[in-house]
């Protein structure tokens, strides 16, 4: 049932029960009676909501190692064989000599290059680490190719996943460096049972300056199911390939060296492999709607609807472990469910009623740490608690004592959120602060977490002032400024500048800019006054104050432009009976602005003038007039243009194109006949 019906409790106990358990019964009369999800508290009719745990039922991490935790020779790491099994490829069949150790760095292995003169050009050497066979559908490394340059041939550092079974085929999440640099690549390789003998590239990068370190996550169901994600992005999926790679799968971590003579070390570490990259939550009650990820700061970080009591979120493009938590919610947003957890593809979650009774408060939140931002501000961080008392945390409670914890005042009674994060600000400079915190849900408060301190930093000041200010004429009416960065912001981030303007040799100076609002160290003064001296001081904006003035920088706007002056000397020249070539000088004044064209006009037989060539778009002083008739009288004017305008036109030039071109006579022999006309000017 799903009310709660008023009785007379009394009565309907002893009338129903009495006769089965006998007048001892009576004494549970205030005992809970269940009711479906609600219950009966006799007496007073309290009803209370039945609570759900979040259990793991299931792990999805097949294999795991950081391959940085330790640091170990060659002879320790090929003794351990917990995890790894080391191998060498052969060349020609012939093992070479290799190299292998642990460090902070992660794992490295070696391997110098084969020599050509014995193996032949093309050859490579390589060694490996392979891992146990697994089903895993989800396999990530991460890799760091050789910072030595290749001179020639090819190194190659790679996450290797081959199937066990049939031909040799595989997929190579690869760093190839050459000679030409590093680029990073997905391989497809498959042949016979003995070796590969077809790549395919699925995908490769080749953008300039590549890290030499990148975050490789492969997964694929070893058949029609492919993606890549690189530093968590995904850069290839498909589902339709043909891979005939059949699970179990052997994974590699892997180098190949084709340089003969030089050792390359290839980089491996953070190495795990997991059955998938979903994450299921099971068993919801009829009540949920939605089952979310949330990150310490109640970001979603994949989210599902429930359908026949499961959600399934996609988590694999995260980087494993997920510190997280999972909260299941009703239709209307309301949190049913909620638990931290540390995540990996393919674990299984399951909703369960909370056993043990009544909800109770939570265990207090944990690792607690401070961090001070500035001299008014420390930021904190912490872990919900690992369980919440079967009632979802709601909030936190967040207390702060500057006596090293001998008296506490709450700072936050309740942030209301889930949030496991907060920004203390408005404290005062170089002042030590402690700080604790307890979670809350429906039944109360927690104990606080563990204490954590911090100190604020000095009191920033105005910054000191910008340097290296120097102004630049544009024009007539444009002065362009730039300047230096203080070297000393004052202890507080610059947020913008003050320009100041004066007319009279710095005598007196106008604000033109209060703020620039920007931390760009230019700015473009306009609308100036032509032939005009200006000074300029910038000041630094920080948000305790602004700055003493820089340097004054000055500079002289350009006199007023205008149409430039004509074009002089046009010369007009017959070249045949169909072209005049024209050339002219550019005018000795262009006006204060730069020529940008020509305008051509012409006349014929002492005709109306009219516009050959509206804009040249060049500064040429040389044209060729084509298409022209035969012994024809044509005259011509040039005018120069500006940004300004059109200048007045040139001088007039006119010249008369030839009779006829050359004919053929008997005997194959060219002669001209006609008239040839007098240049004129």
């Amino acid at each position: 049932m799903e009310c709660i019906y008023k009785y007379d409790v009394n009565s309907l106990i002893e009338s129903k029960y009495n006769h089965i358990f006998g007048k001892k019964f009576l004494s549970l009369v205030f005992a809970t009676i269940f009711l479906s999800s609600f219950g009966i508290i006799s007496g007073d009719m309290h009803a209370f909501a039945t609570s759900y745990s979040i259990d793991k039922t299931k792990s999805g991490l097949v294999a795991s190692d950081p391959l940085d935790n330790e640091t170990k020779t060659k002879q320790q790491v090929l003794s351990d064989t917990r995890y790894w099994t080391y191998y060498g490829t052969a060349v020609s069949e012939k093992n070479t000599a290799y190299d292998i150790s642990k460090d902070s760095q992660g794992m490295h292995i070696g391997e110098p290059g084969p020599n050509p003169a014995v193996y032949g050009d093309g050859s490579y050497s390589g060694y490996y680490a392979v891992s146990p066979d697994t089903n895993a559908v989800l396999v990530h490394a991460v890799l760091t190719a050789t910072s030595q340059p290749v001179l020639k041939n090819d190194f190659q550092n790679q996450l290797e996943i081959m199937t066990t079974s049939g031909q040799v085929n595989y997929l190579d999440c690869a760093a190839i460096t050459n000679s030409d640099g590093t680029y990073w690549t997905l391989v497809h390789g498959y042949g016979d049972n003995v070796e590969a003998s077809t790549f395919d590239t699925l995908w490769v990068d080749t953008s300039p300056n590549q890290p030499l370190t990148r975050d490789c996550t492969v997964i694929t169901n070893g058949d029609n199911y492919l993606k890549l994600y690189m530093d968590n992005v995904l850069v290839y999926s498909s589902n339709t390939l043909s891979l005939n790679m059949p699970a179990p799968f052997d994974y590699y971590l892997q180098t190949m060296n084709s340089y003969y003579n030089q050792m390359r070390y290839g980089i491996f570490k953070d190495y795990y492999a997991t059955t998938d990259e979903n994450i299921q939550v099971t068993n919801n009650p009829s009540n949920a709607a939605t089952v979310t990820l949330v990150d310490s700061s109640g970001n979603s970080l994949a989210s599902s609807s429930v359908a026949s009591g499961t959600a399934t979120l996609d988590v694999g493009k995260y980087h494993f472990p997920i510190a997280g938590t999972i909260n299941v919610y009703d239709s209307s947003g309301g949190v049913i469910a909620s638990t931290p957890a540390s995540i990996y593809g393919g674990d299984v979650f399951s909703v369960d009623v909370s056993s043990g009774g009544n909800p109770t408060v939570p265990q207090p939140p944990t690792n607690l740490s401070t961090t001070s931002i500035s001299s008014s501000q420390i930021d904190l961080s912490w872990t919900a608690p690992s369980n919440n008392g079967g009632s979802a945390v709601t909030g936190y409670e967040i207390e702060r004592s500057q006596d090293n914890g001998n008296t506490w005042s709450i700072l936050v009674q309740d942030t209301s959120s889930v949030s496991t994060a907060y920004s203390d600000t408005g404290l005062n400079p170089s002042t030590s602060y402690s700080y604790r915190v307890s979670a809350i849900n429906s039944v109360g408060t927690s104990l606080p977490s563990n204490t954590a301190s911090a100190t604020t930093g000095v009191t920033a000041t105005v910054p000191q002032p910008p340097t290296s200010l120097s102004a630049n004429v544009i024009s007539s009416s444009q002065i362009n400024l730039s300047w230096n960065a203080p070297s000393d912001d004052g202890g507080s981030a610059i947020t913008g500048y003050e320009i100041q303007r004066s007319d009279d040799g710095g005598t007196t100076w106008s604000t033109i800019s209060q703020n620039t609002g920007s931390v760009s160290t230019t700015y473009s003064d306009t609308g100036l006054n032509p032939s005009t001296a200006y000074a300029y001081q910038v000041f630094a904006i920080n948000p305790v104050g602004t700055s003493s003035a820089s340097n004054t920088a000055s500079a002289t706007t350009g006199a007023q432009m205008s149409a430039p002056q004509s074009p002089t000397g046009l010369v007009a020249s017959s070249a045949s009976a169909t072209t005049i070539n024209l050339h002219w000088s550019a005018p000795g004044n262009n006006g204060g602005s730069p020529i940008i064209g020509y305008k051509i006009e012409r006349s014929t037989q002492g005709g109306a003038w009219s516009t050959l060539v509206p804009n040249t778009n060049n500064q040429s002083t040389t044209y060729s007039d084509t298409g022209l008739l035969p012994l024809m009288t044509y005259s011509y004017r040039v005018s120069a243009i500006n940004s300004v305008g059109t200048s007045s036109a040139s001088n007039t030039a006119s010249t008369t194109t030839h009779l006829v071109g050359p004919i053929l006579v008997p005997g194959g022999q060219a002669i001209s006949l006609g008239i040839l006309a007098p240049n004129s000017s």
